[in-house]
């Protein structure tokens, strides 16, 4: 027989509860899900910045779908690498690879959106 560390009730060797307060008596180890390959990680911020790469390179007025598309792209991928590395200390490297990734994927969008709008300026045009 033991007693209940929270109320100091006696507690029969079967419980698992204590009847009283409903300490628990058993120790209940959290659950952890399998940890996915660091690999998956890696392609998915290569891919993130290799598209926010190539939506610098469609910015022109008659591929600019194509250019927003690879931007999303590239910004849902770095996302979820982020998230999917954001308490893991062994994967600095491929965090900066995701946020080199965003940050191209946010440049290849301003950079559409100032190669394609259509305000007159003084000077050069495309």
């Amino acid at each position: 027989m033991g007693k209940c560390p929270f109320c100091s009730f006696d507690l029969s060797k079967n419980k698992s509860f204590c009847p009283l307060c409903g300490y628990p008596q058993v120790l209940a180890l959290p659950y952890l899900p399998g940890i996915k390959s660091k690999w998956l990680y890696v392609f998915l911020a290569i891919t993130s910045i290799t598209l926010g790469a190539f939506s610098f390179f469609f910015t022109f007025k008659s591929f600019v779908f194509l250019s927003l598309l690879f931007v999303v792209f590239s910004l849902v991928f770095a996302g979820i690498c982020l998230e999917g590395i954001a308490h893991r200390l062994n994967g600095t490297l491929i965090k900066y690879l995701a946020i080199a990734g965003l940050i191209l994927g946010m440049s290849g969008y301003l950079f559409s959106i100032f190669f394609n709008s259509q305000v007159p300026t003084s000077g050069y045009s495309m």
